[in-house]
């Protein structure tokens, strides 16, 4: 079974589009834990993907993952990757999806 990994930073909209992924059209709740699903897709903190100390705890979450989707809301005018993010395979599909084009 292929995993996916949603990721990016704080309030980007990673929740809200994983639950909707799922049929899950509540209002997603801020956490600061990585969640899964019953399929094994990781949603991870944005807080991970925003601090440079939590780099390598972000990177070993990602490694057994097929396929990582990066967030990045249309109102952050900023664009940044952690460093190693994109070298953690060649093999891993990877998507960017830009959310809160309506603002």
């Amino acid at each position: 079974m292929k995993r996916i990994a949603f990721v990016g930073t704080v309030g980007a909209g990673k929740t809200t589009l994983f639950n909707a992924l799922q049929g899950d059209y509540t209002l997603a709740r801020k956490t600061q834990a990585v969640e899964f699903n019953d399929k094994g897709d990781i949603d991870t903190p944005g807080e991970y993907f925003s601090h440079p100390r939590w780099y390598h705890a972000l990177i070993t979450t990602l490694q057994d993952v097929d396929m990582l989707i990066y967030v990045h809301g249309a109102n952050d005018p900023e664009s940044r990757l952690p460093a190693g993010l994109l070298d953690i395979g060649v093999s891993k599909r990877q998507i960017a999806v830009i959310s809160k084009t309506d603002m």
